[in-house]
């Protein structure tokens, strides 16, 4: 993604995303895991020679493949994934309730709901992945009446139905396991604990997802800020010293530097300003600044402030630079060289620039609520003193 669109981008556009990735990733999983089931289960259907399971899984990995086929798509709504949840639901109620054990139907269903009951929490579990805790909250509570939907319709159609009811108070060990033993047990009371247990992990991962969330919202916001700040103080430094003066905080703390100053002033700017309308003079040096700071940029350097007519930067602060001193050079002769060639408005500008090498002090000053970036020091005022000199001897550049 762009930059300038990630700027427009907020922080609910980027929980969305979140979710999509979420489900994706759920769908494609899903998919991988009814697919390997799918054949073990065409291999059973061929021995058994009933259809339903395989009928019944075929249906619940075509309707994954929709599913996936249609987020960030054109046709994507966000109750879709309610309704597919409600589905996922339904196609489990169905293999519990429906598809026999064995194909000789002589084995109550009770066997097979007990034994895949399980099968109940998977959609639970992936769930999670979207970092939705609604969607995890409506899938437990679709869980939970699909768990005694199926557990009601077998129970309906069984003859007998023994559960922990029929168990005497001083049962033997032996009475014990006859009851948990029998074909017709159906443990009522089990299916009460395992509600219980669905409605609890469901609030516990919807928490966890709730807490994902709000990580996922944090590194946005805080992203977003750093995006607005980089905004900002790109309209003051050049676009990619903000971003690393951003990417490293402690740049802009007071410190002291082994740097090079380069001060540069607009020669016989007083008659410009009197010859030209104060909002042409604005446009000239806007003009001039502009072009200077990217040569400046250009040589790893930063335009640390401007003071009427007269331009101040720094090499080796904040940024690093290991040649500073070089490279405040290269800059100052491209920048007389660039302002001897080119027109600013229609004006043709002459500069003086001394540089200057030696240790500066760095950093913010001002107010809390509004701070600006400067140097001082021994070498900064020395490379002032060069260029001012440069008038008396006639020359454009002048180094320490």
């Amino acid at each position: 993604m762009s930059e300038a669109g990630a700027e427009n981008r907020s922080v609910e556009d980027d929980l969305r995303e979140a979710e999509r990735d979420g489900l994706l990733l759920t769908l494609r999983w899903r998919r991988y895991a009814l697919s390997v089931l799918l054949v073990f289960i065409a291999f059973g259907a061929v021995q058994s020679g009933n259809p339903i399971g395989l009928a019944i899984a075929a249906t619940a990995l075509a309707l994954g493949i929709a599913h996936e086929a249609l987020i960030r798509s054109a046709w994507e709504r966000w109750w879709q994934r309610y309704v597919f949840a409600v589905i996922d639901v339904c196609i489990i109620t169905s293999v519990l309730a429906f598809v026999p054990v064995t194909s000789a139907g002589e084995v109550p269903q009770i066997l097979a709901f007990r034994n895949l009951g399980p099968l109940y929490l998977v959609p639970l579990i992936l769930s999670a992945l979207s970092l939705s805790p609604k969607l995890v909250l409506w899938t437990g509570g679709i869980t939970v009446l699909g768990l005694w939907a199926a557990f009601g319709w077998i129970v309906s159609g069984m003859e007998r139905a023994v559960s922990w009811g029929d168990l005497p108070r001083d049962a033997t060990a032996e009475a014990y396991l006859d009851l948990v033993l029998d074909p017709d047990f159906i443990a009522l009371g089990n299916r009460t604990g395992e509600t219980l247990m669905i409605v609890l992990a469901s609030c516990v991962i919807a928490l966890a997802t709730h807490r994902a969330r709000r990580v996922v919202r944090a590194r946005s916001e805080a992203q977003a800020e750093r995006m607005r700040v980089a905004r900002l103080f790109g309209r003051y430094v050049p676009t990619e010293v903000a971003r690393k003066v951003l990417a490293n905080e402690d740049a802009l703390k007071p410190q002291t530097r082994h740097g090079t100053v380069l001060y540069l002033d607009i020669a016989e700017f007083t008659t410009l300003s009197e010859q030209v309308e104060p909002v042409t003079l604005i446009d000239i040096l806007n003009a001039a600044f502009e072009r200077i700071g990217q040569i400046v940029s250009a040589r790893d350097g930063v335009v640390v402030g401007y003071a009427g007519d007269a331009v101040l930067a720094a090499f080796n602060a904040p940024l690093p630079n290991a040649d500073h001193a070089g490279s405040a050079v290269v800059a100052a002769a491209e920048i007389a060289d660039t302002v001897m060639r080119e027109r600013f408005s229609d004006r043709v500008l002459k500069v003086r620039i001394g540089i200057a090498t030696g240790y500066l002090s760095a950093g913010s000053i001002g107010a809390s609520d509004r701070q600006a970036y400067t140097i001082y020091g021994d070498t900064v005022n020395c490379a002032q003193r060069l260029e001012a000199a440069n008038k008396s001897h006639g020359s454009v550049i002048m180094i320490d």
